[in-house]
């Protein structure tokens, strides 16, 4: 599920639901419950639906940590470092740059840092990125703030307004917690994807195999109105382990809206619809249609 550079990792926050949003060619819109209203998951469409919120998350975490992260644009020579530099540019690998600025109280144990990017057309790989991101903070406990943070992508616009996260990390373990609304806007319909105190807790940073738990609510509304839409209350009931080479879930269980999925070592996700037994295959979850029977 993990997507790799600038946009294509924001993006798929809301492109899993792509195909579900009021998408041409859907016959079936009455699914979704409102963006207000717990989702009853009661087809393996919603099913899929549930398991894309989660991947959307794990998504979200991937892009603040290693896309976001201030240590990829601020550098000192070749040697890319926290420190007080000041301000300076870095050049995207295809375009357009980011702007960065670095202030540290020393006088504050431990030292309070101040970091601000702008990005700038930033491009690579197709994708582009412009927007703010300001971190403050510790080097173990910040609060990140994205500010009109958009991306675009094979037609796609991707944006992040007054949406913040708090992050504390350790060597071995890492929380964020994220607060706000991200707009996903494709083919003439749109997205909102509202998470309120969603927080994901990662442990074994540094002793493989990692564990990771997801606990909050996350909200989808839609125009026109999709069958995703409503609430998801996700809920860790045992903490999922990452397996370290494929970087797939393959133990731990995951409550979302009263229906637990049960991770597998191949990969795939399994839980009980009406009484009957349902496999999930991640490699099959971003090609939801709200068509498609069950």
């Amino acid at each position: 599920m993990k997507r790799n550079r600038y946009a294509s990792v924001l993006s798929s926050l809301l492109l899993t639901f792509a195909g579900c949003g009021g998408s041409s060619g859907s016959n079936d819109q009455s699914n979704g419950n409102g963006g207000s209203k717990p989702v009853v998951i009661n087809s393996v469409q919603k099913a899929n639906n549930t398991f894309a919120v989660i991947g959307g998350v794990v998504d979200l975490e991937d892009f603040v940590t290693n896309d976001l992260n201030y240590q990829n644009y601020v550098s000192q020579g070749n040697e890319r470092v926290l420190q007080n530099v000041g301000s300076g540019d870095y050049t995207c690998p295809a375009g357009g740059s980011v702007q960065y600025n670095v202030q540290m109280d020393n006088e504050l144990q431990p030292p309070k840092y101040d970091i601000a990017l702008t990005f700038n057309t930033c491009k690579d790989a197709g994708s582009q990125i412009d927007g703010s991101v300001h971190y403050t903070g510790t080097q173990n406990a910040m609060t990140i703030a994205l500010t009109d943070l958009q991306a675009t992508e094979d037609g796609g616009r991707t944006t992040l307004d007054n949406f913040t996260i708090d992050a504390n990390m350790s060597q071995s373990q890492m929380r964020l917690v994220f607060n706000g609304t991200a707009h996903h806007t494709e083919g003439g319909h749109t997205q909102n994807w509202q998470m309120n105190g969603m927080k994901i807790d990662i442990d074994h940073l540094d002793n493989p195999p990692q564990t990771m738990a997801i606990n909050g609510t996350v909200s989808l509304t839609s125009d026109p109105a999709g069958c995703a839409d409503g609430t998801y209350n996700v809920e860790t009931v045992e903490r999922v382990v990452i397996d370290a080479q494929t970087e797939d879930p393959v133990l731990g269980k995951v409550k979302v809206n009263d229906v637990t999925y049960t991770f597998n070592g191949d990969g795939t996700a399994t839980t009980t619809i009406n009484g009957q037994p349902v496999t999930i295959d991640p490699d099959e979850v971003d090609d939801i249609n709200c068509s498609s029977a069950g």
